[in-house]
């Protein structure tokens, strides 16, 4: 169970990235960029040298009809933006590597203390995991 699950989780990190590093490219010149809530927009830093400031969301008036959604989102998208992200993938790798660490220990015999930090990064993983349940592959029993 665990390599498939590893192998399916490895795969969802890799759609993650993908995903924030095309949102946060600049055609073609692969920087990742900046995105902040202006009022009820999204402004993208980084397009600033070319004149344009590519909006994500609507900008409305503050005052308006349905600005304080239009703001709500913006700060959601502001505070998930592609650098964000990238992060997180890279923290969740990270703790991938370290549950097959603990695997490696725990299969040469180095005690129950590399097998129960093996369990407490699995019950770690699969909990990561469950922000994809409803992504193709998912199985219940990766649930924690």
């Amino acid at each position: 169970m665990n390599d498939e699950f590893l192998q399916w989780l490895r795969k969802q990190l890799d759609d993650d990235e993908q995903k924030a590093f095309t949102a946060g490219d600049t055609l073609g010149e692969r920087m990742l960029l900046r995105w902040t809530a202006v009022g009820s927009a999204v402004e993208v830093d980084g397009m600033r040298s070319t004149g344009e400031l590519p909006v994500v969301t609507n900008r409305s008036m503050e005052g308006m009809p349905g600005y304080e959604v239009e703001r709500a989102r913006a700060l959601h998208i502001e505070n998930h933006d592609p650098d964000r992200v990238m992060g997180e993938v890279a923290a969740k790798r990270k703790i991938i590597a370290r549950y097959e660490q603990a695997q490696q220990l725990s299969e040469s015999g180095a005690g129950n203390g590399a097998e129960a930090m093996r369990a407490g990064l699995l019950y770690c993983l699969m909990a990561h995991a469950t922000v994809y349940e409803d992504r193709p592959g998912y199985r219940e029993e990766w649930r924690p």
